[in-house]
């Protein structure tokens, strides 16, 4: 019998980068020691991983993040919340258990009849704030992973409500670190720990008999979604000054969105619509970065995105913007090459540098691998995550777990 249960909540939708996370993190925790449940808000491909990893895992419903949810109903509950803390603040704490209120109740079951010792909330604050309702009411520790800067609507009162009750915030950049210490996250209880990555090899994906491309051609990719903060309008400009200078990479485009439609268009304004692949939503990314010549992370922000570790794991050389928590990753022209946000000559100049210098890919790929196996280590960070749990259950000060 493990000797603590901890239960992870993940309220997001599309089961990206939180999602894996999670799925990491549970799969490198000391069964020993912890037995974990899961509680997802959403039914993606991660809800069948975790039970086929023997997770105990449940699938509730919350009114403002579950997708079945109608939006107009959604959007207006997350209103009434934004709109409470700002005005009524002392009402906060009402508005989140009425807005949360199936949620908060069958959270509270579970904690009971499982005897659950610890609550994880695997988002950010603003967004998993019912927690504190739940963690107050059962009278268990609290922590909350801090996995973006999204936190527009957490104002000083949220700020106070959450520092109440959260043990232990874990921002997963420096960025997000200050970030949310900006807007009014206890620095005294914010402990930075990066997101770890597991060793692991993948096969390349055969392109041509895949989307029917020259196996010879150099292929650059970029694997996000397709909303404007992520940076593609950005791409296609820096791809196509590549192409009028004479490159003839093709760019594989992975992942979906809204833009999609205003991507292709601008695609075809280029003039560059026959050397792009829109792959749209492809779970086998990994294998396309593998097959790949250079990856590149064109995000007007990343807080901590998996894809340019991933890629430094897999050995395809990144090409990224000089922002977030990138430049805590990407040394520029030692394991990587960092470019200006919108500086489209800039990004054509370092495509054209990787693609074109056998050598310098060789060694940015070598580099980047020894550094993601060395500074983020799945057993390195979960280890961290481990004593910050422990010190919370054992009712000590957990301030001798902080991260790089």
């Amino acid at each position: 019998m493990s000797k603590y249960r901890i239960l992870f909540t993940e309220t997001g939708t599309q089961g990206g980068g939180s999602f894996q996370s999670l799925y990491q993190m549970v799969q490198a925790l000391d069964r020993e020691l912890f037995e974990p449940i899961v509680v997802f808000v959403n039914r993606t491909r991660f809800y069948d991983l975790m039970l086929e990893a023997g997770v105990e895992t449940h699938l509730l419903r919350d009114w403002v993040f579950t997708k079945t949810v109608p939006w107009f109903l959604q959007k207006r509950l997350e209103h009434l919340e934004e709109g409470v803390f700002r005005r009524m603040p002392f009402l906060g704490e009402s508005v989140v258990r009425l807005v949360h209120g199936p949620l908060i109740r069958e959270l509270r079951q579970i904690i009971r009849e499982r005897n659950v010792n610890l609550l994880y909330l695997n988002d950010q604050i603003d967004r998993d704030i019912f927690g504190c309702c739940v963690a107050k009411d059962m009278g268990i520790p609290l922590m909350c992973h801090l996995r973006s800067r999204n936190g527009e609507p957490f104002t000083p009162a949220k700020a106070e409500f959450a520092n109440r009750h959260v043990g232990a915030y874990i921002p997963n950049a420096r960025v997000v670190k200050e970030y949310w210490e900006a807007r009014g996250v206890d620095p005294q209880k914010s402990f930075l720990i990066y997101n770890g990555m597991p060793v692991f090899r993948i096969e390349p994906l055969d392109l041509e008999a895949e989307f029917g491309v020259l196996a010879s051609s150099k292929k650059i990719v970029c694997v996000s979604r397709l909303i404007p903060e992520k940076g593609h309008s950005f791409l296609l400009e820096g791809y196509a000054e590549y192409t009028r200078r004479g490159g003839d990479a093709l760019l594989f485009v992975v992942g979906d969105g809204r833009s999609r439609a205003d991507l292709e268009k601008r695609t075809e304004e280029l003039g560059i619509a026959g050397r792009v692949v829109y792959t749209g939503m492809d779970l086998r990314a990994k294998e396309i970065v593998a097959a790949c010549d250079v990856l590149v992370q064109p995000s007007e922000f990343d807080s901590f995105g998996r894809t340019v570790p991933e890629a430094m794991m897999i050995g395809t050389p990144v090409v990224a913007t000089d922002v977030g928590s990138i430049r805590e990753i990407i040394r520029h022209a030692e394991n990587g090459m960092l470019v200006p946000f919108g500086d489209a000559p800039a990004l054509a100049d370092a495509l054209e540098r990787v693609l074109r210098d056998a050598a310098l890919a060789a060694r940015l790929a070598r580099a980047a691998g020894e550094d993601v196996r060395n500074e983020f280590s799945i057993e390195a960070k979960v280890a961290q995550i481990r004593n910050l749990m422990l010190a919370l259950l054992e009712g000590k000060a957990p301030g001798g777990a902080k991260g790089a």
